[in-house]
């Protein structure tokens, strides 16, 4: 058996040394083994394995010299459980033959895996051409041990329709296991550490932390900016200022000099009409700027208990209104006297303040 384990890469060269041809006669037969032994030359390796086929020609000699010498390379020899392993057979045949393999390889234990074949002719001066036929058939084993690859079956034939069938030897075949350490189990040692990339979160978490404290320092300002305005639209109006402030100012405010140099009267005279029509309505609570003089008049008969006071307020207007429409020129000591008429009925139709009377018991009580 260890003569027969081929190591890897090992060639192994066959040659059927004997083909048994079906003649008519038991002579021609032994003939031609005889014959095909000695054309197999110093490559064969084997024995038999009772080769069979046909021919039709006389002599013997003829029917050994179309035979193929047949070569067969393993690879690997030892292999391990289901990797695939190719046989490599070669034929150097005479150009005129062709070989085929069955269409389907019984090589229990192995497993036909696929197949491919090629043909490459060669021209030698002087003799007849030949050709190299190769067959490349990959197999696999799924079992342990030392397996026996079962012969392998071609069939070989020639132009004058000779067929003969060519078999390779069973070739031993150690099948060991894809862990090393099968027959001591063992751990495998710890590896060193290796560096992965990692997923960087921090930045996106970064990112939404800042976002969410914008957005908190966002709705913060609005919220405190809604409760400043309804604070602010709670707060009570300031007091309105006295009508006798606004008018005193704005008669203050005239430029009477500047209005009687350009000659302005009916101007000067208008604004004056307007600051004390503007007073009496916001003293008495109805807007005089939109009325005439005797309709004022006729409001201020209700308002206004004092007659008097009464005429001297319509005389004012009057005569602001004989300058504003009869275009009528007053000196300057009656501009000096309107304005301070509009100030003495300011003064008279101020309403005096109210003193407060606190009475103070010894002991708190009244």
């Amino acid at each position: 058996m260890t003569g027969r384990c081929l190591t890897l890469g090992a060639v192994l060269t066959l040659l059927a040394p004997a083909v048994a041809f079906g003649q008519r006669d038991a002579g021609a037969r032994s003939s031609a083994s005889s014959n095909a032994a000695d054309a197999a030359g110093d490559g064969l390796l084997g024995k038999s394995d009772g080769h069979q086929g046909d021919a039709t020609s006389d002599s013997g000699a003829d029917k050994i010299d179309w035979l193929p010498k047949l070569t067969v390379k393993i690879t690997p020899a030892v292999a391990k459980l289901g990797d695939p392993i190719t046989v490599k057979i070669v034929l150097d045949q005479p150009a005129e033959v062709h070989t085929t393999l069955p269409l389907k390889l019984e090589l229990d234990p192995f497993v036909e895996l696929g197949r491919q074949s090629q043909i490459k002719r060669r021209e030698t001066p002087g003799k007849l051409p030949r050709s190299e036929q190769v067959f490349e058939v990959s197999v696999a084993v799924y079992k342990l041990g030392e397996q026996t690859l079962p012969p392998i079956e071609l069939t070989a034939l020639n132009p004058g329709g000779d067929m003969a069938t060519i078999k390779t030897t069973a070739v031993p075949i150690r099948i060991v296991s894809s862990m090393p350490n099968e027959p001591q189990p063992k751990l495998k040692e710890t590896a060193p550490p290796v560096s992965v990339f990692e997923d960087r979160l921090w930045p996106i978490y970064l990112i939404c932390g800042l976002a969410l404290l914008g957005l908190t320092v966002i709705c913060t300002l609005l919220i405190a900016k809604r409760i400043r305005q309804r604070r602010e639209a709670l707060k009570p109006p300031p007091p309105p200022i006295p009508p006798e402030i606004t008018a005193r100012a704005a008669l203050a405010a005239l430029p009477v000099e500047e209005l009687l140099a350009a000659g302005e009267y009916k101007e000067l005279y208008l604004n004056i009409s307007e600051i004390m029509r503007a007073y009496i309505g916001a003293r008495h609570g109805f807007d005089a700027l939109e009325m005439t003089t005797e309709e004022i008049d006729g409001r201020l008969a209700a308002a206004m208990s004092d007659a008097a006071l009464r005429a001297r307020c319509t005389q004012l207007w009057t005569d602001c209104d004989l300058v504003k429409f009869a275009r009528v020129r007053p000196q300057s000591d009656d501009v000096g006297q309107t304005i301070a008429e509009a100030h003495q009925i300011i003064d008279a139709t101020t309403p005096m303040p109210t003193a407060a009377v606190v009475e103070e018991g010894g002991d708190g009580q009244n």
